[in-house]
C-alpha cells in the first residue's frame, strides 16, 4: 500500500513540474500571430488599427549579483492588415533585436514604473528600425504579459 501512495505522489509531482515547464520556459506558439482589429481614439481622433503579438520572451536579465530573468509577450501596434503582414515576415528580426534589448535590462531598473516605460520606448524604436525600411509602420508597443524572478 505505502508503494502505491508514493508512486501515485510521484506521478503527481512530475505531472506538476512538467506542467510548470511547459507554462514558464516553452514560447506559446511557433509565428508571429495577428490580433483582430482594434480603433483607438486619441483626443478625438479615432484610428483603426491591428495588433502582431509576438512568441514570448525568456531572457536572463543582466544583473551580475543574483541572476534574475524576464518573461514577457509584447504586441505590435501597426496601422493596417498590409504591414502586419510585414511585421509577420520580419518577425525573426525583430526577435533578435529585441532579445539583445530585454537581456541587457536590469531587475531593479524593471521594477520601476519608469524602467518599463523606457523599455517600452527602446523596443519601441528597434521595432521602427525594422519595420521602416521593409515599408511597414510600428505604432505602438503594448506589453501582454511581464513576470521577473
Amino acid at each position: 500500500m505505502n508503494k502505491l501512495v508514493i508512486a501515485i505522489v510521484s506521478v503527481l509531482v512530475l505531472a506538476g513540474g512538467g506542467g510548470a515547464y511547459f507554462f514558464l520556459f516553452l514560447p506559446q506558439g511557433s509565428h508571429a500571430k495577428p490580433k483582430e482589429k482594434t480603433e483607438r481614439t486619441q483626443a478625438g481622433h479615432s484610428e483603426t488599427s491591428e495588433t502582431v503579438e509576438l512568441p514570448e520572451f525568456v531572457v536572463n536579465l543582466s544583473d551580475k549579483a543574483r541572476p534574475h530573468y524576464l518573461k514577457i509577450s509584447v504586441a505590435l501596434e501597426v496601422p493596417d492588415s498590409e504591414s502586419a503582414e510585414k511585421i509577420r515576415e520580419a518577425s525573426p528580426y525583430l526577435r533578435d533585436s529585441m532579445l539583445i534589448c530585454l537581456s541587457r535590462q536590469q531587475y531593479a531598473v524593471l521594477l520601476e514604473e519608469a524602467g518599463k516605460k523606457e523599455l517600452k520606448q527602446d523596443l519601441l524604436i528597434r521595432a521602427q528600425q525594422i519595420a521602416e525600411p521593409r515599408g511597414a509602420k510600428v505604432s505602438g508597443i503594448l506589453f501582454t504579459s511581464f513576470v521577473m524572478d
